[in-house]
């Protein structure tokens, strides 16, 4: 049933075009790359990290921050736990939503994405500005988030 739900999620934002390429353009198709192996203590942990960053953003928002957590913690060589606990990710842990689980199962367990490039910071502009993150490279605005990947 899981998986049923995540392709339907997955096919609903493809179907009304909110999948994004790096740039933040609307693309035509959606990008998917391969599946990640995760822990079902981890599977828990981004789930309810991903539902008290942007449960209350639109399903591609939750893609976007689901693949941020995974593209940093592929380039880290380190366990999404880790990355959660080492970029400082939000202490609130809130019961994940049906869409939230879709999304992260959608990224992790089915490589979806939701821009080409590689996402490895974000903020919440309406929360404050960053410095730091403006001076990362941008890559995408995704709902309520700017997300990044680092300076090169």
């Amino acid at each position: 049933m899981k998986k049923v739900l995540a392709f339907f999620l997955v096919i609903t934002a493809f179907l009304t075009g909110m999948l994004m390429n790096c740039a933040g353009a609307t693309d035509s198709r959606v990008v998917s790359t391969a599946s990640y192996d995760i822990s079902s203590d981890d599977r828990l942990l981004v789930e309810q990290v991903v539902m008290a960053e942007s449960g209350a953003e639109p399903y591609i928002g939750q893609i976007a921050v689901a693949q941020c957590i995974l593209d940093a913690a592929v380039f880290e060589g380190v366990s999404p736990s880790e990355i959660i606990k080492k970029y400082s990710y939000t202490k609130i842990r809130k019961e994940p939503s049906r869409s939230v689980k879709a999304a992260v199962s959608a990224v992790f367990d089915y490589g979806t994405r939701a821009c080409d490039g590689r996402i490895l910071y974000f903020y919440a502009p309406a929360f404050g500005t960053s410095k730091w993150h403006e001076g990362q490279d941008f890559v995408a605005e995704i709902g309520n988030h700017r997300f990044f990947d680092c300076k090169r």
